[in-house]
């Protein structure tokens, strides 16, 4: 019997020892990453992707197409909503070119950024090659955003060889 009472004061013991113990719990949580569609630029589809100065006459005086105008080039960006864009030029011709070695001279090249299609009433501003346009460009809630470019295009001498002239322009933009 005393075997028996010694017996049971352990296993007493070791209940109230286990009673006194700290409980210990666990708990799970889920890392999660969501992947946005990579920036990207490209020039708009048709003739929205150029700056169009139109058919111009022998002779004409220099014409400016202003970015907010109709016939203003648009680049097209995409990429993850709200995105903090620089955009800088890295290419704006001096001249437009024709196959024949013939050129037109190109200038006071103006810029701005829209989160929408519409350009009528943007801010222009002048833009160079290499510094970042200014202002705080950021794609729109749905990723999408417009720059849209308009220049100067010089005087056309009397005797200016005919034919379609052109240059490139190129765009660099970088997210924030």
């Amino acid at each position: 019997m005393r075997k028996l009472a010694s017996l049971s004061g352990l296993g007493l013991a070791l209940m109230l020892a286990a009673s006194t113990a700290s409980a210990q719990v666990s708990g799970n949580m889920t890392a999660t990453a969501t992947v946005g569609a990579a920036l990207a630029v490209s020039a708009a589809p048709g003739v929205a992707g150029q700056v169009r100065f139109g058919t111009l006459a022998q002779g004409a005086a220099a014409t400016t197409v202003l970015p907010s105008a109709a016939t203003a080039g648009r680049f097209d960006v995409t990429g993850i909503a709200g995105s903090a864009l620089s955009i800088t030029f890295t290419s704006l011709p001096a001249t437009l070119n024709v196959p024949a070695g013939n050129t037109l001279p190109m200038s006071a090249y103006q810029a701005c950024f829209t989160a929408t299609t519409v350009n009528a009433g943007c801010t222009a501003q002048a833009i160079t090659v290499g510094p970042a346009m200014t202002g705080a460009p950021s794609l729109s809630a749905t990723g999408l955003g417009y720059v849209w470019i308009g220049g100067t295009l010089g005087a056309i001498g009397a005797g200016q060889v005919t034919g379609t002239y052109t240059g490139t322009i190129t765009i660099q933009i970088v997210t924030l």
